[in-house]
């Protein structure tokens, strides 16, 4: 089992120095992260340290668990802490910023940048258990008059791995008025307008709907993603399935472990109150 060794390692420490180098990134990272509570802290502030990318320390404070997450972010000055926010999704980054005291938070925001700092304060705002808070604020957005040429084109520059399979199309105020899938995008001519492709009965969902709203919504819909919308109809992110699943598993395994008294025990049970 790959955490006995980085213990055996951690103790030897600095002697196994290389050695430890070696092992903490041969392992996946992912799986080290759900086996770290098994160190002590000084251990798992070394593992930490030790990872060879920015992405993999993301990866590894987001995945690991709450105590362990927090013992490594103590180790941390606030100017590293931002930095690592500030590269990370910016759903997963108000995550881990609102386990936080109330001083840390701001005295990390003041340290991002402005665009990053102004987004995840929004986002804290919502409870995690609703459609504000399970939402990611970039989304595909465009306008009724762009062509699919130029949407296209749009995508090749924005140049990401991870696009969305729906587009939101709005007006000058970003009020929601349609949308449409990529597979109509890629079955049209190059100059044909969004507008001609725009679906208008779209299935949304406001901020402060709940989580269980919002998963009947798509399961009901069979969509992937859904947009998400203030009183005035303003698209403010949009939620993927992935993400409702993840926290209906986290909300029912907290439920189960406190349910039987075991939270203590179970380092994923628990959370900030």
């Amino acid at each position: 089992m790959p955490i006995k060794k980085i213990k055996h390692l951690v103790n030897r420490l600095p002697t196994s120095q290389p050695q430890f180098i070696k092992e903490v990134n041969h392992f996946n990272h992912f799986e080290l992260a759900r086996l770290l509570h098994q160190l002590s802290p000084e251990g798992k502030i070394h593992v930490f340290n030790t990872l060879d990318s920015n992405l993999k320390r993301q990866e590894f404070l987001y995945e690991t668990d709450l105590d362990s997450r927090l013992e490594i972010e103590s180790s941390l000055r606030s100017e590293d802490l931002a930095f690592l926010f500030s590269s990370m999704p910016e759903d997963e980054a108000t995550d881990l910023i609102k386990e936080l005291s109330l001083d840390d938070q701001k005295e990390i925001l003041g340290q991002m940048e402005l665009k990053d700092a102004v987004v995840i304060k929004d986002l804290i705002t919502y409870k995690e258990e609703t459609a504000g808070g399970l939402m990611v604020p970039k989304f595909n957005s465009v306008t009724e008059n762009q062509t699919a040429g130029e949407i296209l084109m749009q995508l090749k520059h924005e140049n990401n791995s991870d696009i969305s399979t729906y587009f939101y199309i709005v007006d000058v105020k970003k009020k929601l008025k349609g949308y449409f899938k990529l597979h109509d995008l890629l079955n049209v001519s190059t100059n044909t307008k969004a507008l001609k492709i725009m679906r208008h009965d779209i299935p949304k969902v406001l901020l402060t709907d709940s989580c269980d709203k919002v998963a009947n919504i798509m399961d009901n819909e069979h969509l992937s993603s859904i947009p998400v919308v203030d009183d005035n109809n303003t698209i403010r992110g949009i939620i993927t399935f992935d993400d409702v699943i993840r926290v209906m598993q986290d909300l029912a395994s907290e439920d189960i472990f406190t349910m039987v008294g075991t939270a203590k025990v179970d380092p994923f049970a628990k959370k900030i109150t």
